[in-house]
């Protein structure tokens, strides 16, 4: 279902009722919407008992910019889909590492291919379940696809507690960053150490740069 301002506003007058046999519906939001519409519109679905899954968010701007956005949705018990082309990177890099932060935190529950009769040798979702085996574990490959089941026959899913994706600190940005540049600097002055040691080992100097190198081997040890 294409869940775009219009269709938030036909459902919420009841014009665009679904069957009442419905446990899931599948919300694709347009890229060019904001998705301000989408909280009001899910407390919609929820109300008719029908469980909204909010597909592909890692490929969608405002999730890109608003990562925690999605965590307040899935406390709401929302369920979220991701593309199996994501996940392989044939979404671009910024989706699949959106989407590998997604299932990190248990903010993503289903993975699905769009596959069809047409392209169903070409579809990407094996390759998905693969790298998820490979970067995040089996057991969590083996809960999605569980859960991608337990939709496909509309039955309850299993939900982790959802966490928030943090953002690097300040602080810890700048320490990395710095002792990144310690150490490019140290490689080109500890690579003519000796030429410098035979010149001013002698100098008042020479005992500076000593003090200077073990002041600052002491740093990135402790520090890096």
């Amino acid at each position: 279902m294409v869940a775009n301002r219009t269709f938030a506003k036909s459902y919420q007058r009841r014009d665009a009722m679904l069957a009442s046999n419905e446990k899931y519906i599948v919300l694709t939001i347009p890229k060019q919407e904001e998705a301000d519409y989408l909280k009001q519109m899910v407390y919609e679905i929820q109300l008719n008992k029908i469980v909204p899954i909010i597909s592909e968010p890692e490929c969608h701007p405002y999730f890109l910019e608003h990562k925690n956005a999605l965590y307040k949705f899935v406390k709401k018990e929302a369920i979220v889909q991701l593309s199996s082309d994501s996940i392989i990177g044939k979404n671009g890099k910024p989706a699949k590492k959106t989407a590998m932060q997604f299932i990190e935190r248990n903010l993503a529950h289903v993975i699905a291919s769009g596959a069809s009769l047409d392209n169903y040798k070409q579809h990407s979702l094996r390759e998905a379940y693969d790298v998820i085996t490979k970067e995040k574990g089996a057991e969590t490959a083996r809960l999605l696809m569980q859960n991608a089941e337990a939709t496909f026959n509309g039955q309850g899913i299993q939900i982790l507690p959802p966490e928030r994706i943090k953002k690097k600190k300040f602080l810890e940005s700048f320490k990395l960053s710095l002792c990144t540049l310690i150490n490019i600097h140290l490689i080109r002055v500890f690579a003519y150490k000796d030429l410098f040691q035979s010149l001013l080992l002698s100098s008042l100097f020479g005992v500076i740069l000593q003090i200077m190198f073990a002041f600052s081997h002491r740093v990135i040890v402790k520090y890096c």
